[in-house]
């Protein structure tokens, strides 16, 4: 199984408590893809950050994936995503699918 957070979003207020450009809130996504079946499922949560005092503020314009990436992951890890979202892509496998038989299948003219 393949991890990889899709969707990192900052919710910034242009100020707060004198500091300029603060990130508030992460929108924090992540995906689960099993790389045999191609099946992928997707999960997403809003992360309230406590507000910043001058010794620990970083502006949004000077926050790197290192500052981002140990919230995304306390996230998935508190909320357990990984074996939950596993456990959906092995329920995923064993429900059928509609497939169309050969013959309905469209059929391309030469040219």
């Amino acid at each position: 199984m393949k991890k990889a957070f899709t969707r990192i979003e900052a919710r910034i207020l242009p100020e707060k408590n004198g500091l300029k450009n603060c990130v508030t809130e992460l929108v924090v996504g992540m995906t689960l893809t099993d790389e045999d079946s191609g099946l992928s499922v997707y999960r997403d949560t809003l992360v309230p950050l406590p507000d910043p005092d001058e010794a620990d503020y970083v502006a949004f314009e000077d926050i790197d994936e290192a500052w981002v990436l140990p919230i995304c992951e306390k996230v998935a890890e508190d909320g357990d995503w990984e074996t939950s979202m596993a456990s959906e892509i092995e329920a995923a496998k064993s429900r059928p699918i509609s497939k169309p038989f050969k013959f309905q299948e469209t059929k391309t003219e030469e040219a």
